[in-house]
C-alpha cells in the first residue's frame, strides 16, 4: 500500500469514527427519554445516522469495514447472535456443517493441549475456509466449519465454550493477520473462552482473558487507539510494504499496552 492510499484511508476511517460517534450519542440520548413521541422521534434519528453510515462504507467498501460494535454504548445492552470466530466485515452464508467430537484429552496436560493445537495448525493453517478446535475444560475435542471463508459457528457448544482454549483458522484470501475486532475478539469476551487462538498461513496469534477486562473497557481503548492510527503507524515503525500485515496487530497491541495487559501475543510460522 502506497502513503497516498494510507493517507486516504487515514482521512476516510477518521470520518467513519465521527459518525460512529454520533449514533452512540443518539442512541445515549434516545434512552434517556420518557415522552413516547421524543423517543419515536430520536430512534428516528438512530437508524437515519446508522443509514447515512452504511451508505458510506459500502461506497469506500474498498478501504473500510463496518464494525456494528463501535456504534454502541455502554447503556444499550449488546448480545451476539451467537458465539462465533470470523476474519471480519459482512457475517457470512453458511455452507455444509461439520461438528466432530474428536476425543477427551486431560486437560491439564498442557503438552497434550499443544499437541492437538499443533496438529491442528499443521493440517489447516492454509485452509481457503474457516476452521475451528475446541478443548473444554473437562477435556472434549471439538472440530466444526461451515466451509465457509468468512466465519465459524461454535454456538452450538453453549456454555462448553467457558474456560475453553480454542482456535480457528483466518483464510489467506481474507486474513489480516491477527484477530478481527468485529468478530473474533468482542466473541471471546461474551463466551469466555480462556485462551483464543488463530491461525493462517504466516501468522499464529493468541490472546489470553485478561483479569479484570471486560469487553467495554477493551473496545473502548481500541476505539481510541484506532483514531490515531497515523501516530501508530509511526510508534511501530510500520512502512507501506508491510501495512496491512501489521495494522491490526499494532491496534490490538497498543490496547492492551493501554490496559496494562500482556495478554496477547503473535509469532511467524517456521
Amino acid at each position: 500500500m502506497d502513503k497516498a492510499k494510507i493517507d486516504a484511508t487515514s482521512r476516510l476511517e477518521a470520518r467513519q469514527r465521527a459518525m460512529e460517534r454520533a449514533i452512540r450519542q443518539a442512541k445515549r440520548e434516545a434512552e434517556g427519554l420518557q415522552d413516547e413521541q421524543a423517543a419515536a422521534d430520536a430512534r428516528r434519528r438512530v437508524r437515519h445516522l446508522q443509514k447515512q453510515l452504511k451508505e458510506f462504507v459500502n461506497t469506500h467498501g474498498d478501504m473500510l469495514r463496518r464494525d456494528p460494535w463501535r456504534e454502541r454504548y455502554d447503556g444499550v445492552p449488546a448480545q451476539l447472535p451467537y458465539f462465533g470466530r470470523g476474519s471480519g466485515g459482512e457475517w457470512y452464508t453458511e455452507g455444509q456443517t461439520e461438528r466432530k467430537l474428536l476425543a477427551t484429552i486431560d486437560p491439564t496436560n498442557k503438552k497434550l493441549v499443544e499437541m492437538w493445537l499443533d496438529a491442528f495448525c499443521k493440517q489447516y493453517a492454509s485452509s481457503p475456509v474457516e476452521n475451528m478446535l475446541v478443548i473444554t475444560k473437562n477435556g472434549e475435542v471439538h472440530f466444526m466449519t461451515d466451509n465457509n471463508p468468512r466465519g465459524v459457528d461454535c454456538s452450538y457448544l453453549g456454555d462448553k465454550l467457558k474456560g475453553s482454549w480454542n482456535i480457528h483458522t483466518h483464510p489467506p484470501d481474507s486474513t489480516q493477520f491477527s484477530f478481527s475486532t468485529d468478530a473474533d475478539i468482542p466473541a471471546f469476551f461474551e463466551d469466555g473462552s480462556a485462551v483464543m487462538e488463530a491461525v493462517d498461513y504466516k501468522y499464529r496469534y493468541r490472546f489470553e482473558r485478561p483479569e479484570g477486562i471486560t469487553w467495554e473497557m477493551w473496545d473502548k481503548v481500541r476505539s481510541d487507539v484506532e483514531d490515531c492510527e497515523n501516530e501508530l503507524i509511526k510508534q511501530y515503525g510500520l512502512d507501506f510494504d508491510t501495512y496491512e500485515e501489521n495494522r491490526q496487530h499494532a491496534i490490538i497491541q497498543e490496547t492492551c499496552k493501554r490496559l496494562g495487559i500482556d495478554t496477547y501475543s503473535r509469532r511467524k510460522l517456521k
